[in-house]
């Protein structure tokens, strides 16, 4: 099977399941906010959802991006 994403690695997305699971008890108690609502930042919100972590926002500096849902979180302006 051919990997879908051609922007991003197989080996990034390891890379955030492997601390998401290393890190699980520490993120699950915190506000998190993911930089970015690009193919990475959406990945790492994916595997943070896919972990039972979903008390995050996404900041974004792309006005066209803000105050848009991705996937259950809205994008916040960098400045909030």
């Amino acid at each position: 099977m051919e990997w879908p994403l051609k922007t991003a690695q197989k080996e990034i997305l390891k890379a955030f399941d492997q601390f998401v699971i290393e890190n699980k008890s520490f993120l699950e108690n915190k506000k998190l906010l993911v930089w970015g609502a690009s193919v990475r930042g959406t990945l790492l919100g994916m595997i943070l959802e896919k972990k039972g972590l979903i008390d995050f926002l996404y900041i974004d500096n792309d006005e066209r991006k803000w105050g848009n849902p991705v996937s259950y979180t809205h994008l916040r302006a960098h400045e909030t």
